[in-house]
């Protein structure tokens, strides 16, 4: 099953060995995701090293790690879709996730984001959703 993954469940697996990890890391799914999650997580890098309690450096590894098993779409590949789904998300912050959705014909997106519910388009999976997939 081919899933976008959303910025806040990367970050959750950053942050601990936990659920949202083992889903990341399952051989049940494919990840995708567009090329501004890496963005995110350099912005709020200084942050996630303190909330995981681990050195720059594995914080470095972490993420080289995780992001072996996530393909990052580039951003050209998925902008020609950012007009199909402007109106279905109030979050403009959301829509190269769905606009990836799109551009890679995923199943759906992996987030906890209540915003992306009020969109139709798309399937959105919880992480209880995956946890009884796996």
């Amino acid at each position: 099953m081919k899933l976008v993954a959303d910025s806040n469940r990367i970050m959750a697996a950053i942050i601990r060995d936990s659920i949202s990890r083992e889903i990341l890391l399952s051989d049940k799914f494919e990840f995708v995701a567009p090329e501004k999650v890496k963005e995110e997580l350099i912005k709020y890098s200084e942050e996630l090293i303190q909330k995981a309690h681990i050195s720059k450096d594995d914080f470095s590894l972490l993420l080289a790690f995780i992001f072996n098993e996530i393909q990052i779409i580039p951003s050209e590949e998925i902008e020609r879709y950012n007009k199909e789904v402007k109106g279905l998300i109030k979050d403009s912050g959301d829509i190269p996730f769905l606009s990836c959705a799109l551009a890679t014909k995923a199943d759906g997106i992996w987030t906890e984001d209540e915003d992306f519910f009020q969109q139709k388009k798309i399937k959105i999976f919880r992480t209880k959703d995956l946890l009884d997939l796996i």
